[in-house]
């Protein structure tokens, strides 16, 4: 499986995230076709 994502740096900006900031999630993965899959990762992305 591959994961491809982006994080718009505009759109960050506009909800208040400068340089040197830390946004703090949890990334979901789910099989929406079968419902067998069901991952929970919490992630840490620091703003450069």
């Amino acid at each position: 499986m591959n994961l491809e994502w982006r994080i718009n740096g505009e759109i960050l900006r506009k909800y208040g995230y400068s340089f040197g900031q830390t946004i703090l999630g949890k990334m979901l993965a789910v099989d929406d076709q079968w419902n067998g899959l069901s991952m929970e990762k919490e992630i840490a992305i620091q703003i450069e």
